[in-house]
């Protein structure tokens, strides 16, 4: 697979706002994954079209 787009808007939120996610890829499928503040994979993978669009919610008890 290979990603040839990811993008998030706005660029800057606060916690408890929502984003968007914005991805295009290349390859058989896609799969988006969560990191933890330090870095390590969070939650399962979760399948979604090599390209598209998701609105999500930052959690209110994470900061940037």
């Amino acid at each position: 697979m290979t990603i040839t787009l990811f993008a998030t808007s706005p660029d800057i939120i606060d916690p408890g706002d929502p984003f968007t996610l914005t991805w295009s890829a290349t390859g058989s499928d896609a799969v988006l994954r969560s990191l933890s503040p330090d870095g390590r994979l969070w939650f399962l993978p979760y399948a979604v079209p090599l390209t598209g669009t998701m609105v999500m919610t930052s959690e209110k008890a994470q900061r940037n």
